[in-house]
């Protein structure tokens, strides 16, 4: 009884993480906008706090390979729990929001999110995205997933505590096929606002082959985006290019990932965008390296 007893305790923390060098190499007219080159490491905890609910924590750590160790940062950047509530699924705290598979936003947030559906999954989340601007985000979502293709759409509303636009409300429509070794998406975006050009719908077409997967070396996946959208609608874009320092973008993206040994892959990405309202140039070379690491 003892052992087993122990074996559980043992069994109650796990952890996970990753280590990441990123190196990004952008080109525009904007010279404040400066090479980045950091080592990013995360530890990702999870505690069970009975048979049905967990905790989940997520350590980051982030070195700045261009600056001395004061502009470092480290600290907790996800602490959350997770459980049933009748047939739903409710998380609670801070944890990483991906909306619109990143062409909205892609970081943290703090936030409640119910989660319920069997065939049609639902989801709906109130919470306050990490954006410059103190503001209140409403999400409700739908989706599908069959063998080979999967549908979305989504409602996300963001209500800004001061400023212009005091509100917006973005709408989404969007899917991925599955052929082979290949897969098409497509994502359609309605903004409520409007550009200074007038502009309120945007699009993300995506193509990709093969699939990596970080525990078999050698595996691969290639990827192209083509992309148009105005300024209002995303939020906090998950790209590694420079969509945050513009107006509302469009153009191209390339990339690749390759699993070089087991849990080490290598990824590169180029970026060719233009601002929507000024027509400025951004370029940008991304690489990075991941390593992933558990204790079990």
């Amino acid at each position: 009884v003892r052992i087993g007893e122990l074996e559980q305790k043992q069994d109650n923390l796990r952890f996970n993480g990753q280590i990441r060098w990123h190196y990004a190499e952008n080109h525009r007219s904007e010279h404040s906008i400066k090479d980045r080159h950091e080592l990013r490491s995360r530890l990702y905890l999870t505690g069970k706090v009975n048979d049905e609910w967990n905790y989940y924590a997520m350590f980051e750590n982030i070195q700045n390979l261009r600056s001395n160790a004061e502009e470092n940062k480290t600290g907790f950047e996800r602490a959350y729990v997770m459980g049933p509530v009748g047939e739903a699924e409710l998380t609670a705290g801070a944890f990483g929001l991906m909306l619109a598979e990143g062409n909205i936003y892609d970081s943290g947030i703090d936030a409640v999110r119910l989660r319920f559906g069997d065939v049609v999954k639902y989801s709906l989340l109130y919470g306050r995205a990490d954006v410059v601007r103190e503001n209140k985000l409403y999400v409700a979502t739908a989706s599908y997933k069959d063998y080979d293709y999967d549908v979305a759409l989504g409602w996300h509303r963001v209500d800004y505590d001061e400023g212009v636009p005091g509100d917006n409300t973005i709408w989404t429509a969007g899917g991925n096929y599955d052929f082979g070794n290949y897969s098409l998406g497509a994502i359609y975006l309605n903004a409520s606002e409007r550009d200074a050009k007038g502009d309120r719908d945007g699009y993300v077409l995506t193509l990709k082959h093969g699939r990596v997967k970080g525990w078999r070396p050698h595996t691969y996946e290639l990827y192209a985006r083509l992309y148009d959208q105005p300024q209002h609608t995303y939020l906090a874009h998950g790209m590694n290019g420079l969509a945050g320092y513009m107006e509302g973008f469009k153009g191209y993206s390339l990339g690749a990932q390759y699993a070089l040994r087991e849990n080490i892959v290598l990824g590169i990405e180029y970026y060719e965008l233009r601002d929507k309202i000024t027509d400025e140039r951004n370029r940008t070379i991304w690489t990075q390296v991941n390593f992933d690491f558990r204790n079990d």
